[in-house]
């Protein structure tokens, strides 16, 4: 544990020797089993289950010997996201505790070796060390923005407000499926669109070798990643991730008469079938997935917010804001030390009419950029007290 403080218990240029030592002895003992005399001499030690007893602790070693400016440091719950440290003085840690309102379960390092944390820190230290951030995506796509927080120290919250489910009607994906060679161009708007395009393709028989003569454009990074995992780049990846992207892109080229095919989720914007369509193409939209309510009960955010575990919320979609109140209730408020961050300007407008503020935002209209946007926002507290990202004030 202290190794993710920072704290190494032995080093060759500090100290050799090291000793474990209860902090809580049995109180029904008549005399203490603990050597305070001889641990005032050894140089590092490691007191379990002490942060109660701190002033009797420190006051022994002191009492014994031990230099009252010896640095010491009270690790809780450390290897965790919630992981804090407090470092100070032997004399001055147990006023610092108090005054920190520093609680159980925690561990003491007093020795010298306390000092190599300012050099040796790591994981603590992360940009986005013990931030909460609740991810209402679907969960099986929740895994990748998760391993990017937690890769910046975040601490995760999956709380999806949308599943992701095939359409009640597969008639209109079909009737395209079935005539795939009339079409110029395939847009794909979303990573969904193409797992359930082709998934459907290959349930109705066919392959990629259906695509022949068919360019395909891709809304962002990720869903050309997406189109990429089934061994197909994409033609076209405009630089904006929104439909207005693609419009830009299209605007450029001839579509007069060309059939484009948009297999895309049961509700979405008509901006782009009705500009490709303003624009002479023939356009078909095919319904090839739905977004439905996740069945996550109010109490379980509800709670975490109350506990104030949860210090910024994202919604990646517009879906995922309305689905957001419609679990949590059209008047839920957010605590106001609770920050939003949206993907996208679109999913920002959702988010400001159904009355919330959005204060990050990112540039890049990815998991990454998001992450990124985060990185910006939160900066980290001073050295040494490993208290993670800086809050809102409430």
């Amino acid at each position: 544990m202290p190794a993710y403080a920072g704290i190494p218990l032995t080093h060759r240029g500090v100290t050799s020797t090291v000793a474990f030592i209860t902090g809580h002895e049995d109180p029904t003992k008549e005399k203490s089993d603990i050597d305070w005399h001889a641990l005032a001499g050894i140089g590092t030690l490691v007191f379990l289950m002490g942060v109660k007893n701190l002033d009797r602790i420190t006051g022994a070693l002191i009492a014994q010997g031990k230099p009252p400016e010896t640095p010491a440091a009270l690790i809780r719950r450390g290897t965790t996201p919630d992981q804090k440290v407090l470092s100070g003085t032997l004399a001055a840690i147990a006023d610092l505790a108090a005054e920190n309102r520093f609680k159980p379960p925690a561990i003491l390092v007093v020795g010298k070796v306390v000092e190599l944390r300012d050099t040796l820190g790591w994981f603590d230290t992360k940009p986005l060390f013990g931030l909460g951030v609740a991810i209402t995506r679907p969960e099986r796509q929740a895994d990748d923005l998760a391993k990017l927080l937690a890769a910046e120290g975040a601490r995760p919250i999956a709380f999806p407000t949308i599943a992701i489910e095939p359409p009640s009607d597969w008639s209109e994906l079909d009737a395209a499926l079935a005539g795939l060679d009339a079409y110029q161009w395939l847009v794909f708007t979303s990573a969904n669109g193409v797992r359930f395009f082709f998934e459907r393709m290959q349930q109705k028989g066919k392959d990629v070798r259906d695509l022949k003569g068919v360019k395909i454009c891709c809304i962002g990074p990720a869903t050309a990643r997406q189109l990429a995992d089934r061994g197909i780049r994409a033609d076209l990846v405009p630089e904006e991730f929104i439909a207005e992207g693609i419009l830009k892109a299209f605007a450029a080229m001839d579509i007069q008469g060309m059939n484009i095919l948009i297999p895309r989720a049961e509700k979405a914007r008509d901006i782009l079938p009705r500009t490709l369509k303003a624009q002479g193409a023939r356009v078909t939209v095919a319904t090839a997935y739905r977004t439905v309510n996740s069945g996550r009960k109010k109490e379980e955010l509800a709670r975490r917010l109350a506990a104030g575990d949860v210090d910024v919320i994202t919604f990646t979609s517009s879906s995922t804001v309305t689905n957001f109140f419609d679990i949590m209730g059209k008047d839920f408020t957010l605590p106001p030390s609770v920050r939003v961050a949206c993907i996208g300007p679109v999913t920002a407008a959702t988010a400001k009419q159904a009355g919330l503020s959005v204060d990050i935002a990112q540039e890049e209209y990815t998991m990454e950029g998001l992450v990124a946007a985060l990185y910006r926002a939160f900066q980290k507290s001073a050295p040494g007290t490993g208290g993670g990202a800086e809050r809102k004030e409430g």
